[in-house]
């Protein structure tokens, strides 16, 4: 009786054997021409397909695991890109807290040292830190909001909330600066229109606001609207012209 894997012919085209990738096609082009030599041949030829197909089985599960570790990588670095992206926004909105606080510092210590007789105070630095501390800072005062600095456990009055001393200064800042400086973002204006709502808000700051109407009329009033309308006409936003021109009340300047 003749094995059915024993070739008939080995020239045959019937017993050609495809070519394949797989272990166990390779040992049987390996085995393809062999006679039956017994027993003992068949089962290590049998041994061998099987130690083949194991090792073609461990190849793939290898395969598998390698690609689970490569797309937990690949989220893992995702991941880690994000949460950089928000560590360097945090960090471009710090940036005009930290020049305040870091200019009304040297103030304070140019005033000690002059105080203390250990020299004269550096004028430019006293001046920088009398800025930083009575002029507006659209860019510093919406960090407040928008990292959070501003909500507190204290509150003003009983049951007022973590966010009541917050909510008062949002309406302050609408108030000064004629914006939601929520989402006054230091990428939302350009450097001449974040330098007229500093002014505003700064003019506004200073004044008294009393009782009773006033008709618009100042000349320092009309002058200030005339140039931030002129300005506003002229500068551009994020790709937009800026459509509503900041405009302080006449008696902000009636009462300085």
């Amino acid at each position: 009786m003749v094995c059915p894997l024993t070739p008939r012919n080995p020239h045959h085209q019937a017993d050609r054997i495809p070519g394949s990738r797989t272990s166990s096609n390779i040992i049987l082009r390996k085995y393809h021409g062999a006679r039956f030599q017994g027993p003992q041949y068949w089962l290590g030829f049998a041994e061998g397909i099987r130690l083949a197909c194991l090792v073609e089985y461990r190849l793939k599960q290898q395969i598998a695991t390698l690609e689970e570790e490569l797309a937990r990588s690949k989220q893992e670095n995702m991941d880690q890109k994000e949460e950089l992206q928000k560590l360097n926004q945090k960090l471009h909105l710090q940036e005009p807290l930290l020049n305040v606080g870091v200019k009304i510092c040297r103030r304070f210590l140019e005033k000690a040292k002059m105080k203390r007789g250990l020299g004269n105070a550096v004028e430019s630095i006293v001046e920088a830190g009398n800025a930083a501390a009575h002029r507006g800072n659209i860019f510093a005062d919406s960090a407040l909001f928008t990292l959070g600095i501003l909500r507190s456990t204290d509150s003003i009055s009983p049951g007022g909330g973590s966010t009541e001393i917050e909510d008062n200064y949002r309406s302050l800042g609408r108030d000064l600066y004629g914006v939601n400086i929520i989402h006054s973002l230091p990428s939302s204006f350009s450097t001449k229109a974040a330098e007229i709502y500093n002014l505003s808000a700064t003019i506004t700051s200073c004044s008294t606001m009393k009782p009773g109407g006033y008709s618009g009329t100042d000349v320092r009033h009309r002058r200030f609207n005339e140039l931030a309308a002129k300005c506003a006409k002229l500068d551009t936003v994020m790709g937009r012209r800026i459509i509503r021109p900041i405009r302080i009340k006449a008696e902000v300047f009636r009462c300085i």
